[in-house]
């Protein structure tokens, strides 16, 4: 399946009509608020989608049918699917709810249908209703370009990717032959890409880099194994020798080690199941939204097998190996330890780094004491965009009359999310810029209220701020941010000059909207204006959102209790929510947060391992070392000289380690950039902080044995066998 980011509604028509590379097409319009009024009001999701939708990616409604063309049409009554969920919990999952007519946006809707429980849109965007689109195909093929749509086709078997993407180069140069020439016709491109790779997104680097840390971690335990294997081989010696000596041949020997060696990996692998379980449930509950398909993660029949092929692959190699074990692959396993902990630890202090720089960069606006409210209206109970207008403008005055709101305003979008309206910036005209000298990129834009600024504490850094004059019908005005002031006018003043004929009074700080997790468009504001039929009002569901913005001393659930009721004053049909700015924006670091914690998880486990292994690794050449030691020390060595032998052994592992594990690092560091958020991937601060930890940690682990080497007595150590 191949979806695309967007495309133009008669551009949409001419490739629905004409493409032969796929065997099903499809479009929908994403997912967007929508409220269920009948009963008690409740805000919900709805995608809206065309009937061929459910067909086109091969979903069965688990309960009735999809609606058909005919339902589909423009004026026509409209249908929908619940979703299982909304299914169970608003109508207590009763069949005979097919049939019935509820209401959707205050507008019947019948519903036909109820989806699967396991039914995901193409973006993973949860949908607890998917309602009919009903395009018009005559409106859509009168534009120029028309209806922004999202196509989603099906690969005729045989087809490749490469195909998919020849088609959809045909179109966009069909399209644009229509157009004239200039930045906007050379800024749109076509990009297709598999269902697969738009759902897994930015998730699939974060996903290898685990699945890295995954495979260290399980290196490390394995070469812990390895060498405790080995240390009891030689031990066993002088036993493996008698047998030998009895008529043992070196296969038994060999099968004798492998079965113990595959014994021990079950076990290992059995209480590694077990415990991945319990992390799972913990790390699935404590994990932020919008991760793909985290909350169905288990240990299936997958997750067995790779378990079992490591279980048994390693029991295989370290069992096979042991036979043959000495003290230099014991050593080289310590190196190999210490290295991928430094690997591990330079990742994890990489992204504590990058979080807490992420975290001091200040949004642009302050959150505290801040609430919004949303709400959408419905086309059947405000049919106009006048009726629409006057609702938000009583709302406006009723919630300014509130003696304990000190600020409030009204805007089309919800901070600190990135607004839903977008202009390619080439297709602007911009007053004193050469057409020869075009900028590529887009721009957002927010139409808001002369409060805006003020209630959520944006300074302007020229000019004024919006004022109700501006909001007149025949002022055209409009605020642009500092980013975009630069990209536009590099370094010259903007005030004065207009972009589309509407004048600059003012440059606003940048506002980061999505918190730094993803690049931020520039941004202009345009005031809320007064006239149902001003151009920013144009579109035929504008003014359906309304964003209330209210800054106040009060608690939040009292200042929540007053907005309810002055909405409810209005219209007590209308479900509104609401919520303080500091939980919107806590929520954008709440990934970030989570990704780190992983790898820091991951990290502490791994140091641990090189911990205990050159421990381990060590007590055992002490151990195996007491004659030699005792008689060192009966020839006059110092227990003191003794332990710095000892350490000295640590030192070159621990340095064989640092420099190898700086080479991991570089590597792994390099897969890190999609989860830096600007910060350089090469940070010599992290890395010294994680060689640090790691030299700490080993020193510690050797102290032990060579403070046991120091205590060795001569006399036992003679007796020693």
């Amino acid at each position: 399946m191949l979806p695309y980011d967007f495309m133009f509604g008669a551009s949409y028509l001419d490739f629905r009509r004409n493409q032969t590379a796929f065997s099903a097409v499809t479009s929908w319009s994403g997912v967007n608020d929508c409220d269920l009024t009948s009963g008690e009001p409740i805000r919900l999701q709805c995608a809206s989608v065309e009937s061929s939708f459910l067909g086109t990616l091969g979903i069965v409604p688990a309960l009735g049918r999809s609606f058909t063309a005919e339902e589909d049409g423009p004026n026509k009554p409209r249908t929908v699917l619940l979703s299982y969920g909304i299914w169970q919990s608003r109508f207590a999952g009763h069949p005979d709810v097919l049939g019935r007519t509820i209401a959707v946006d205050g507008e019947p809707a019948r519903v036909v249908g109820i989806l699967p429980p396991d039914f995901e849109t193409p973006t993973l965007a949860q949908a607890d209703l998917v309602i009919s689109q009903r395009l018009d195909d005559a409106t859509l093929q009168r534009a120029v370009t028309g209806r922004p749509l999202r196509a989603i086709a099906r690969l005729r078997p045989g087809t490749t990717i490469a195909a998919a993407q020849a088609v959809a180069d045909l179109l966009v140069a069909r399209a644009l032959a229509g157009m004239p020439p200039g930045a906007l016709a050379r800024e749109i491109k076509p990009h297709v890409k598999s269902l697969r790779d738009l759902r897994i997104g930015d998730a699939r680097a974060v996903a290898w880099v685990l699945f890295g840390a995954v495979l260290a971690v399980l290196l490390l335990a394995c070469a812990n194994v390895a060498n405790l294997l080995m240390a009891r081989t030689e031990a066993r010696r002088r036993e493996l020798a008698l047998r030998v000596a009895l008529g043992a041949g070196r296969l038994r020997l060999i099968r004798q080690a492998v079965t113990e060696s595959l014994l021990l990996a079950a076990l290992g692998g059995l209480c590694g199941l077990a415990l991945a379980d319990a992390l799972l449930k913990v790390l699935v509950n404590a994990a932020p939204g919008g991760i793909p398909q985290l909350a169905r993660a288990t240990l299936d029949s997958r997750v067995l097998a790779f378990t079992f092929v490591c279980c048994l692959a390693s029991g295989l190699i370290f069992g096979m190996g042991v036979t043959g074990g000495r003290g230099r692959v014991r050593q080289a396993l310590i190196v190999i330890q210490l290295a991928f902990s430094l690997a591990l630890l330079s990742a994890a202090g990489l992204l504590s780094r990058a979080l807490w720089r992420y975290q001091q960069i200040p949004l642009g606006m302050e959150t505290q004491q801040v609430l919004t409210a949303t709400l959408t209206l419905s086309p059947q109970r405000y049919p106009s965009a006048e009726r629409r207008l006057a609702f938000s403008e009583e709302l406006e005055a009723r919630l300014r009359s509130t003696a304990s709101f000190a600020t409030v305003a009204i805007g089309d979008s919800r901070p600190p999310d990135v607004p839903l309206r977008s202009k390619p910036i080439a297709a602007q005209q911009i007053d004193g810029r050469p057409q020869d000298s075009p900028v590529q990129g887009t721009v957002v834009w927010r139409a808001v209220t002369p409060g805006y600024f003020r209630a959520l504490g944006v300074p302007m850094l020229q000019g004024r701020a919006f004022t109700e004059q501006d909001r007149d019908r025949d002022r055209a005005v409009m605020i642009v941010s500092q980013s975009l002031a630069r990209r536009l006018f590099r370094g010259r003043d903007p005030v004065g000059h207009s972009i589309g004929g509407v004048q600059i009074i003012a440059v606003a700080a940048d506002v980061r909207n999505s918190g730094g997790t993803a690049h931020d468009d520039p941004e202009y504001y345009v005031p809320r204006s007064h006239a149902a039929d001003a151009p920013i009002y144009s579109a035929p569901d504008e003014l359906r959102r309304v964003v209330a913005i209210v800054r106040t001393p009060l608690a939040p659930e009292f200042a929540s209790r007053a907005i309810r009721n002055a909405v409810a004053q209005l219209d007590a049909s209308l479900p509104v929510q609401i919520e303080p700015l500091r939980e919107a924006a806590s929520r954008l670091s709440v990934r970030p947060r989570f990704n780190a914690l992983l790898l820091a998880i991951f990290a502490a486990l791994g140091l641990l391992l090189s911990a205990f292994g050159a421990y381990g690794v060590l007590g055992f050449l002490v151990a195996q070392r007491t004659r030699e030691i005792g008689i060192r020390i009966a020839l006059g060595a110092t227990p003191r000289a003794m332990a710095v032998m000892v350490l000295g052994n640590a030192l070159r592992w621990i340095a064989a380690g640092l420099v190898l594990g700086l080479a991991l690092s570089l590597v792994l560091s390099r897969a890190l950039n999609s989860m830096l958020y600007g910060m350089t991937s090469y940070d010599p601060a992290a890395w010294l902080l994680a060689a640090a930890v790691l030299v700490a940690t080993a020193l510690t682990a050797a102290w032990l044995p060579s403070r046991r080497a120091a205590r060795v007595d001569p006399v036992e150590a003679l007796r020693h066998d």
